[in-house]
């Protein structure tokens, strides 16, 4: 298994043997991050199959801090995210770390986590890793606010069209991407948001949005003009679980710091099961 560098020896350590000899030329710390980073780059370059290609990758994170020039892999990344498959995940999860921990200013990083906000990956095995990549992606400041308002909106679309369980998922994502970009609050606010109320069709409502669902980059999707008429369909939702959930995002306001955010991970683990288990559960004041 691939295994970063270790920490330097302790100050109690025994010392070596001494020697006049001058020290080689590979013991060089500036070397070897050298290596390593042309060794990293001469990997992701290769073509692995995908089973090793996803676990070179998912080892990669732990090796940053150890190699020279770590932005300089982020094309490569998000090369490997664009092509889709099963190494999509795990070179994300990379190309993050370059944005949080390194400070690597990438429009394609956007896009890249922008591409994989779909209903598999909210949907399939690996949507408990999606959802923490995702949330750890969206939590930092750093994010503008119109790509914050694309990511609100994909979340937003997807959950019409999306399972209860995942459509819950969806509103809590959105829910903490209005509560930590408070600039993104007017897609809440604005009179469209509420035409749902009102009955309005969904295809309708869809039509005269100059959202564009279709753009591969959330900077072109003109989310920041757009609102949150999504949430207000849901609210009208069959799925009782689906129903509170978008009518108490309708029902809080985005500006307020009561009630914080809400846990992504216990909306993204429910299911069918868990939903049936709650319902079974509870206790109903008045049978139907």
């Amino acid at each position: 298994p691939l295994r970063p560098p270790g920490p330097p020896s302790p100050a109690g350590a025994a010392p070596s043997t001494p020697s006049s000899a001058p020290p080689a030329a590979w013991a060089s710390l500036s070397r070897q991050r050298a290596a390593a980073s042309s060794a990293w780059a001469a990997a992701l370059r290769a073509p692995l199959p995908p089973d090793a290609a996803r676990r070179l990758l998912a080892a990669l994170p732990a090796w940053l801090p150890h190699i020279a020039h770590p932005v300089r892999l982020c094309d490569a990344l998000a090369d490997a995210v664009a092509a889709g498959g099963a190494t999509a995940l795990a070179a994300l999860g990379a190309l993050i770390e370059l944005v949080l921990r390194h400070g690597l200013e990438h429009p394609r990083a956007y896009a890249s986590l922008y591409s994989l906000t779909a209903l598999p990956s909210l949907t399939g095995p690996d949507r408990a890793r999606f959802a923490g990549l995702a949330d750890a992606f969206l939590a930092s400041p750093a994010v503008p606010a119109y790509v914050a308002a694309a990511f609100a909106k994909r979340f937003a679309r997807l959950a019409l069209a999306a399972p209860p369980p995942a459509a819950v998922a969806c509103l809590a994502f959105v829910h903490n991407v209005l509560r930590r970009h408070r600039g993104c609050g007017g897609l809440l606010h604005r009179e469209a948001a509420r035409a749902g109320d009102e009955g309005a069709d969904a295809d309708a409502s869809a039509a005269a949005d100059p959202y564009d669902a279709a753009a591969a980059d959330p900077v072109a999707s003109g989310a920041v003009a757009s609102s949150l008429w999504e949430v207000a369909h849901l609210a009208r939702s069959a799925h009782a679980a689906v129903a509170a959930a978008a009518s108490a995002l309708l029902a809080s306001d985005p500006a307020a710091r009561k009630g914080g955010e809400l846990d992504y991970a216990v909306a993204v683990a429910g299911t069918y099961g868990t939903a049936v288990a709650a319902g079974a559960a509870r206790r109903v004041k008045r049978p139907p």
